[in-house]
């Protein structure tokens, strides 16, 4: 006599346990990409929110002086003192790259003497690389991740 009883296994097999492996694996690697994309979505976010607010400091300060402040970045890890004093009363605290690594991410703030987009010559604009694409009236017409605001 065959006992039934004895037949039956307990627990998974092999194969069973690599397949849920797999497939724990690749929902992992899914949603870390997912994960990677949002991160970067929101650090753009944030850049255009603070290049927002540079320009409106610029504003205020043009308003008052008729002028803009000279060229200045954070390329070296920090807007240079002297903008930071010039924009003090219109800002509190100026802003830097999300990321700062200073290399490909950093704020930038010019009078643009040439574009391909002739809407940006002559025009002080703040800039700042982007890890997205945007359309080209926020690139004023270069190619690559930037991203540009003209100071009206």
């Amino acid at each position: 006599m065959n006992d039934t009883k004895n037949n039956q296994r307990n627990g998974f097999t092999l194969i069973e346990l690599l397949v849920v492996i797999a497939i724990i694996g690749i929902i992992g690697t899914i949603m870390l990409v997912s994960l990677q994309s949002a991160r970067k979505k929101a650090r753009d976010s944030r850049r255009k929110t603070d290049i927002n607010s540079i320009v409106l400091a610029l504003q205020l300060y043009n308003f008052d002086t008729n002028s803009f402040p000279p060229y200045a970045d954070t390329q070296s890890g920090d807007w240079p003192v002297s903008y930071k004093v010039s924009l003090a009363p219109y800002a509190a605290s100026l802003p830097k790259d999300p990321l700062a690594n200073n290399t490909t991410h950093f704020y930038s703030s010019f009078k643009m003497a040439w574009a391909p987009n002739p809407r940006c010559v002559g025009k002080q604009v703040v800039f700042t690389y982007t890890e997205q694409w945007y359309n080209d009236s926020e690139r004023c017409g270069f190619s690559g991740n930037h991203y540009y605001r003209i100071v009206d």
